[in-house]
C-alpha cells in the first residue's frame, strides 16, 4: 500500500478568485487590532502595560532612575553573560510589549 508522503502531488491550478492574499492580510490585521470591550480586561491591560512600560523605559530611555540602553546592555552581557543580540531583543521586547499592551495590540 503506497503512502501519500512519498507520492508526487498533483498540481492544482488556482482560480483568480481563490488568490486573495490582501483579504487574508486584512483579516489578520483586524484580528491583531481587535480588543475586548469588557472594562475589567481593559483595566488589567492598562495597569500591567503601565508597570511594564515603567520598567522597560528604565532600560531603554533611562527614565525613572534607570541606567539607559547602553548600561542595560552592558549589565546583561557582563553580569548575566547574555550575548548582545539576545540582550537587545529582551530589552526591546519588554519595551515594545508594554506599548502594545497599552495600545491594545494582540489583545
Amino acid at each position: 500500500m503506497p503512502t501519500q508522503l512519498f507520492e508526487p502531488r498533483k498540481e492544482t491550478k488556482r482560480r483568480p478568485s481563490e488568490a486573495r492574499p490582501t483579504i487574508d492580510a486584512v483579516r489578520w490585521l483586524d484580528r491583531l487590532m481587535d480588543t475586548s470591550s469588557e472594562g475589567y480586561l481593559t483595566a488589567c491591560r492598562l495597569i500591567l502595560g503601565g508597570i511594564m512600560f515603567a520598567h522597560g523605559s528604565q532600560k531603554v530611555l533611562g527614565w525613572f532612575g534607570g541606567p539607559g540602553l547602553g548600561s542595560s546592555i552592558q549589565g546583561f552581557r557582563e553580569q548575566l553573560g547574555i550575548p548582545l543580540l539576545f540582550a537587545v531583543l529582551a530589552i526591546v521586547a519588554e519595551f515594545a510589549g508594554a506599548l502594545s499592551l497599552i495600545l491594545g495590540l494582540l489583545g
